[in-house]
């Protein structure tokens, strides 16, 4: 998500949870009827660097 070298790994997450937390009040806002997950993903995953996804809860 963040290509700075100057930043760490740790950094790149806290940042990440920040702007997840932005995206969870914002869905939260504009639809308030729908539930979304919102979640920090590890660069584990994507082999690449940390991001942030989010997803709507069908039911």
């Amino acid at each position: 998500m963040f290509c700075d070298d100057d930043k760490d790994e740790d950094e790149d997450e806290v940042l990440a949870e920040f702007i997840a937390e932005a995206w969870r009040g914002r869905l939260l806002k504009l639809f308030p009827e729908r539930k979304f997950i919102v979640e920090v993903i590890p660069p584990d995953p994507t082999g690449s660097v940390v991001s942030v996804g989010f997803k709507e809860v069908r039911q």
